[in-house]
């Protein structure tokens, strides 16, 4: 699904329909943290991007907030997050790769930039 984003900036701008020089990305919620990931995967093909209430780190999902307790069910921590999500051991270095505040320094980074 994050590939097809790209792909979808990338024929606007082939047909004309897209200013390479204007395209900026926006989401809420996953669409945020899609938006990061983009800005990390495909730096070349956006002038900015906006994050509202996105995930910008994986494993705080599972060890709370910023400033709090996370507040999601212990069972969905234990189990469903595990299988949908990645379990925090076995697939550390994917979490990783995966948290956009980790691959921060990857933004801008493209040639266009």
């Amino acid at each position: 699904m994050q590939d097809d984003i790209a792909d979808g900036v990338r024929w606007a701008i082939a047909q004309g329909i897209a200013d390479p020089q204007r395209v900026c990305i926006a989401g809420g919620s996953y669409g945020g943290y899609s938006a990061l990931m983009r800005l990390v995967n495909d730096p070349e093909l956006y002038k900015c991007g906006i994050n509202w209430a996105g995930v910008t780190d994986i494993n705080l999902l599972y060890d709370g907030h910023w400033r709090f307790e996370s507040d999601l069910p212990e069972q969905w921590k234990r189990y469903g997050m595990p299988e949908l999500v990645g379990d925090q051991a076995a697939d550390a270095a994917q979490l990783k790769a995966s948290s956009p505040i980790l691959q921060a320094a990857r933004i801008g980074k493209g040639a266009a930039n």
